[in-house]
């Protein structure tokens, strides 16, 4: 916006379906599907209740991880990062699969929000199908 000119049209769509707050649960995303979280991470955070989530997320390499401080101080021990093309100490390395969602979530009863790729949350939705989680508790990209 800040670059339009005289003359320059703009396009306003309807929105898009958004993610809704369903209740206790892991966020799980890749990239910049973080981005629709953050107003939820935000108001869970002012309610004092940000402690009973868990998030689980994805990036090529740490320059990528968005508001990377910021998550790590919102779900501290509840907050897993893995790499896909950067090895680190600090972070998990490989790619969101069954066998990392089974080692980092206790109990697949519960609430589910996954964004990124199309193809990333079809296949986390699968795995989380295949751990237990109910169809219905899984919320994915609008």
């Amino acid at each position: 916006m800040s670059k339009a000119k005289i003359n320059d049209s703009l396009l306003i769509t309807e929105a898009w379906d958004s993610y809704v707050y369903k209740g206790k649960g892991t966020f799980i995303a890749a990239g910049s599907g973080i981005t629709p979280f953050l107003p939820m991470f935000w108001d869970l955070k002012n309610k004092n209740v940000i402690e009973n989530h868990q998030l689980i997320y994805a990036n090529r390499m740490v320059k990528d991880i968005i508001l990377k401080d910021e998550l790590n101080l919102l779900f501290k021990e509840h907050y897993y990062n893995i790499l896909s093309e950067e090895q680190s100490a600090t972070y998990d390395y490989g790619r969101i699969d069954y066998d990392y969602l089974v080692s980092k979530i206790r109990v697949f009863d519960q609430y589910f929000y996954v964004c990124g790729p199309d193809a990333f949350m079809e296949s986390v939705k699968k795995d989380l199908i295949r751990g237990g989680a109910k169809e219905d508790n899984i919320q994915t990209g609008y």
